[in-house]
């Protein structure tokens, strides 16, 4: 996973470098499929925002939280990502399963004519 750290209008200190490389080692293990993660971090009138973009094969996910210290944003904004990321792999899963299921079906249901058009003969 390639993963980037960028600071707007602060400066990048030891600490919270350390902070967003645990982050990145978290998500790495938990979501094995990311490509690339962006970590930006900004102070715009007294407040810290952090701004999440992961990309993932077929989408790219972004979160953005807002507070009065750059360590809680960076947290909230890291659990907005893994839920939308959770949420995405979840949705691929049912998505699968219901075609497998579907093709289940649509096999079972021609065995079914060809057992009722066999017993007719």
């Amino acid at each position: 996973m390639d993963f980037q750290i960028t600071s707007r209008n602060l400066e990048l200190t030891d600490g919270l470098k350390s902070h967003a490389s645990q982050i990145e080692s978290r998500l790495g293990q938990e979501f094995e499929n990311i490509i690339s993660a962006h970590l930006i971090m900004s102070v715009e009138k007294h407040l810290h925002v952090a701004r999440f973009e992961v990309h993932v094969p077929g989408g790219e996910f972004l979160a953005s939280e807002k507070s009065n210290d750059m360590y809680s944003s960076i947290d909230r904004a890291t659990k907005k990502i893994a839920s939308q990321l959770r949420k995405e792999i979840k949705r691929r899963h049912d998505s699968k399963r219901r075609t497998s299921l579907a093709k289940d079906s649509s096999i079972s249901e021609e065995d079914e004519g060809e057992v009722e058009g066999s017993e007719l003969s």
